[in-house]
């Protein structure tokens, strides 16, 4: 069985942190659907935060944001990137860009459904902005 995995990726250039992440770091985070666990991500201001979801919308897979801690985060754009873009209907990514606005901490929190009659399983991502 594939596991469906949460990315969260802060896209700047080269290097690898695993708490802390500065201005010119890229950090990654990954939360199998099988759990509701989201690790903990300290940021500095400015830094971009961008969110890596993947999903098979074709099987009623779905992603929501369900809150954004409009203090320290502003939701900047979304996207969906279709594994293969000639495949009607193929399973991606859907990318969500987060600029970091303010010094803080807050809560961003993600629901997953694994098909349309699916209960939703919730991530709560604690999120510091230093």
């Amino acid at each position: 069985m594939k596991k469906n995995l949460l990315k969260i990726a802060v896209v700047v250039p080269l290097f690898f942190a695993s708490y802390v992440v500065n201005a010119d770091t890229v950090a990654t985070m990954e939360i199998e659907t099988a759990t509701t666990v989201c690790k903990p991500r300290i940021l500095t201001i400015g830094q971009p935060l961008q969110v890596r979801l993947t999903v098979n919308l074709s099987v009623g897979q779905s992603w929501t944001v369900v809150d954004i801690p409009t203090n320290i985060l502003k939701l900047a754009n979304t996207k969906f990137e279709p594994l293969n873009p000639n495949l009607l209907g193929s399973p991606g990514t859907n990318i969500i860009d987060f600029d970091t606005i303010n010094k803080g901490k807050g809560i961003l929190t993600l629901s997953y459904r694994s098909g349309p009659n699916a209960d939703p399983q919730i991530y709560h991502c604690d999120i510091t902005v230093e």
